[in-house]
């Protein structure tokens, strides 16, 4: 089975993401998508990686941004460069598809995923499903959801 990894390009984020890769590498062929800074961390674990964005965020520029913005702006910023669009971040449930082809347009791999965002506009549940030649049908691949507790000042 081909599995392919969209992680943010930061190390509390990627570590335990390749050490999972790295554990399923034993079983199955793994690939991580992600911006060029992510590049040697993934390599480094002895993984499969596939960069995005090159033009808009060349390698260096990750820590700038993430200094200069909160978390919903990196965070919507980082999706509209893999999706090329944010969805509205006042929908309810918003879905996203994104597809990689090899060089002829064929299709190596499409994601959709759907997520539920609360009151503050922040994600609460994400449903993701899968596509490839090895999987002919849209598959469910997992299901996250997570708690915020939001407090004031």
């Amino acid at each position: 089975m081909k599995i392919g990894f969209l992680r943010i390009p930061l190390t509390g984020d990627l570590h335990p993401m390749t050490a999972l890769g790295r554990k399923m590498q034993a079983r199955h062929e793994v690939t991580f998508f992600g911006l060029p800074d992510a590049a040697l961390i993934i390599h480094s674990a002895g993984l499969d990686f596939v960069p995005f964005g090159e033009e808009e965020r060349p390698v260096g520029t990750t820590p700038a941004m993430y200094a200069q913005n909160n978390t919903e702006e990196h965070l919507a910023s980082y999706f509209a460069l893999v999706e090329n669009n944010h969805p509205s971040r006042h929908a309810p449930s918003v879905a996203r598809r994104q597809e990689w082809r090899d060089d002829s347009g064929k299709l190596k791999y499409a994601t959709w995923c759907e997520y539920e965002f609360d009151e503050l506009h922040n994600w609460t549940k994400r449903t993701v499903w899968v596509l490839s030649p090895e999987i002919p049908e849209r598959t469910l691949y997992e299901t996250d959801t997570r708690i915020i507790t939001y407090w004031t000042k």
